[in-house]
């Protein structure tokens, strides 16, 4: 990477005293260092946006921001690292260990320490993401949200019509779908709405809980039972059987969207169902500060509640297991500036740097900040720039998930405790509301059981892991979508797929590792 201003900003810096800093602190000396950023999606004039410069303009950036669809993210970050193209920070990169093994991205050890870089040292080197770590170094920061601010929404309105009240057993929990379904006599409605593809993971998780099965948000291949130190497959658990039987008649009474599998894009399942009325129940990411909204343009007397957490009899509930991450922040080996990029990334994890780029820019979006994270919001001003969106457009994918608010990562010992005491931020306005705070708490009753072998990887072994993933997705939709009588079937076939597979090979990986590492 050549660039000829870094010389003329190296001559300048010769002759100007750097401010002193500490976690969290802006650098204003020398002329603007130029950084290179892909991050996917962007749908903002980066050039011009307020947050963005004033972004610049705390840490004596000129940033360059480079973007492709959400379709084409992987493909593009793919062709970035493969030919080493001028970029020093890519985000939401998948793969960790080949990028690794090929050279594409640095260390971030040598750049960080937990007095600089407070959020970035204790995200890297805590319990939860250490397995992460290749040769015992940091190659990425991970990005988890503050948490899964969502859930299962089910229509008020259509409760309230009914007389019925929100089930508390699997029984009562397909009365309702019934009842949702049989409500439309034009036969076109289906009791809940449920993803396909790689999103059956999540779609699933509601019905999975219910009977007692330790699922996962985002990796069930990971995700085992662990009893006496021993590890069971959750694809191989009785539950899981149970379950999906469960499933398999919602899908053959018509309670579930015969089109599931083909589902794998969350507003078009949206939109086609919930938004439309066709639909009773949901899962969904911000069930109040924005799907409500969204169906209250078709429906105005429409409204949405939370489905609680429930059991099957005979079965105890059990949350989903591990944490959310999406994606990593990587520095890559091409960049001539790998400690600004990695001071940019520590920077928007601050408490400073996560104000702007959630709220916007103080004294022009805001005027002031309580300790609990609400904020009082300069309406007209942050609806001309904004619209109606509720917080920044770059607010997440920038070193972190979906995080409307602050991990307060200097203030606790670990990155655990300070993930468990994060702080969602909400316009003052909306205190009263149902606001994301709320969202969060809720999704907490439903996600964040520990998996302690979430983050272990075997790179020798992506093609297994790869196999197994793809065994369960298919397995479990055929499952669910078995024609009556034929689902003992096809729940034979799913096991002798997962045992060709070698299914049994990646359970012993990782029994393996418990014993030799956390039993």
């Amino acid at each position: 990477m050549k660039r000829f201003c870094l010389v003329v900003a190296g001559l300048l810096l010769l002759s100007t005293a750097l401010f002193a800093r500490g976690p969290g602190a802006t650098v204003t000396a020398g002329e603007p260092v130029p950084v290179t950023f892909y991050r996917g999606g962007i749908a903002i004039d980066t050039e011009t946006d307020l947050v963005v410069l004033e972004l610049e303009k705390r840490l004596n950036v000129d940033f360059t921001f480079i973007t492709a669809p959400w379709s084409e993210n992987g493909q593009k970050i793919n062709l970035l690292l493969s030919t080493g193209e001028d970029v020093d920070i890519i985000t939401t990169v998948g793969d960790i260990p080949k990028w690794q093994s090929e050279g594409a991205i640095v260390a971030l050890d040598d750049y960080i320490t937990e007095r600089t870089h407070p959020y970035i040292y204790k995200i890297v080197n805590s319990e939860t993401f250490a397995p992460m770590k290749i040769d015992g170094k940091a190659w990425a920061i991970p990005q988890p949200p503050l948490g899964v601010a969502g859930g299962t929404v089910v229509r008020k309105d259509w409760l309230d019509e009914l007389g019925m009240s929100l089930p508390t057993n699997e029984e009562e929990f397909y009365q309702v779908l019934k009842a949702f379904k049989d409500r439309d006599r034009t036969g076109t409605t289906t009791g809940i709405q449920f993803e396909g593809s790689n999103q059956i993971r999540r779609t699933t998780i509601p019905i999975m809980a219910m009977f007692g099965v330790p699922s996962s948000f985002w990796d069930q291949h990971r995700n085992f039972d662990i009893k006496n130190g021993n590890l069971t497959h959750i694809a191989t658990m009785a539950n899981t059987k149970a379950a999906l039987k469960y499933m398999n008649r919602l899908y053959n009474e018509g309670l579930i969207n015969h089109d599931f599998p083909t589902m794998n894009s969350f507003p078009m399942l949206t939109q086609k169902y919930l938004m439309t009325g066709k639909a009773g129940m949901g899962w969904v990411i911000g069930p109040f500060t924005s799907q409500e909204a969204l169906l209250k343009e078709n429906f105005p007397d429409a409204s949405f509640t939370l489905l609680e957490p429930l059991s099957a009899k005979g079965y105890e509930f059990r949350r989903s297991q591990g944490i959310m991450v999406q994606g990593t922040a990587i520095v890559t080996t091409v960049s001539d500036e790998p400690e600004k990029a990695v001071e940019c990334l520590e920077y928007i994890n601050s408490l400073e740097g996560r104000r702007l780029m959630v709220a916007g820019v103080e004294g022009v979006h805001w005027t002031s900040f309580t300790k609990d994270g609400y904020f009082d919001r300069v309406q007209d001003k942050w609806e001309a720039d904004y619209g109606k969106q509720l917080y920044h457009p770059l607010n997440f994918y920038l070193g972190q998930g979906n995080s409307e608010g602050y991990v307060p990562a200097a203030e606790y010992k670990t990155y655990e405790e300070a993930y468990a005491n994060s702080i969602p931020f909400v316009p003052s306005s909306m205190k009263n509301e149902v606001n994301v705070k709320l969202e969060y708490e809720h999704g907490k009753k439903w996600f964040g059981d520990p998996n302690p072998l979430q983050m272990v990887q075997f790179p020798e072994e992506i093609d297994l892991e790869n196999a197994v993933s793809q065994a369960i997705i298919t397995g479990w939709t055929k499952c669910i979508a078995a024609k009556p009588g034929e689902f003992e079937k096809e729940w034979e076939a799913h096991q002798a797929e997962l045992k060709r597979v070698g299914l049994d090979k990646w359970t012993a990986l990782y029994q393996d590792y418990y014993d030799k590492n956390i039993k």
